[in-house]
């Protein structure tokens, strides 16, 4: 699991503390085995923090996240409080806590992984369109997309909740001439770390609650005084069809 940079510098200062403990007992007591414990816990904190900020660096090399995943992660698995969902006017807003309207929260968490993009914060890859768009083919091999690129470009939302066969990218701005993506791919190890999962003690209190998974589209609620649509009654041998 990827940690953030302020985790890092938080954990970083944590172990110091212990550290400056253990120098203290040592230096005002006699219990210095106690003081060496601190200092060894210390020491093997720092080792470990920094295996794993460069392990983290090899990782965020890898592009094995796709952008649906991403998205759907962002949402649903980690801490990142994406934009709140609305009802539209007439609707109840007794059932919009039981429904994702228009997939608001999707939208969002896609707007936040450009911005990171535009900034050269998250690296991406996809798969390069070859001949007319038409034909819809695209180069096997993924190539990394620049963050120059996505300033004449944007995600193409209709096709980054799910996987597809259509480009997921599209010029911004009437930008020309702008090439196109598909299978876009991000890297696991840097969203977890730009966007860190749920923290697991609000996960350990949630687990006996069945929490349903935020989707990119569902129903529309029943509008407010007008009657559930009741299902057609069965026709009667012999009468003839309903127009």
């Amino acid at each position: 699991m990827g940690i953030s940079g302020e985790g890092e510098i938080k954990i970083g200062l944590g172990l110091l503390g212990v550290a400056a403990g253990g120098a203290r007992i040592l230096a005002s007591s006699h219990y210095s085995s106690l003081g060496w414990v601190l200092i060894c816990i210390a020491v093997v904190g720092f080792i470990a923090l920094l295996v794993h900020h460069f392990a983290w660096k090899e990782q965020a090399t890898l592009p094995d996240m796709p952008i649906n995943e991403a998205i759907d992660y962002i949402v649903n698995d980690s801490a990142a409080s994406v934009q709140l969902r609305h009802a539209p006017e007439g609707y109840d807003e007794s059932t919009v806590g039981k429904l994702n309207w228009q997939g608001e929260e999707h939208q969002d968490a896609l707007r936040r992984v450009r911005e990171k993009a535009v900034l050269g914060q998250v690296r991406v890859w996809g798969s390069l369109q070859i001949g007319p768009p038409s034909a819809k083919r695209f180069d096997d091999v993924p190539h990394e997309i620049p963050a120059e690129y996505w300033k004449g470009a944007d995600f193409n939302s209709l096709f980054c909740f799910h996987k597809t066969a259509d480009p997921q990218t599209i010029p911004f701005g009437g930008a020309e001439g702008v090439p196109l993506y598909n299978r876009v791919t991000l890297s696991g190890a840097q969203m977890r770390k730009i966007w860190p999962r749920i923290p697991l003690w609000r996960r350990a209190m949630g687990a006996g609650r069945r929490k349903e998974r935020l989707s990119y589209r569902a129903s529309p609620p029943p509008l407010k005084g007008l009657p559930a649509a009741s299902p057609p009654s069965p026709a009667r041998p012999g009468s003839p069809p309903e127009r």
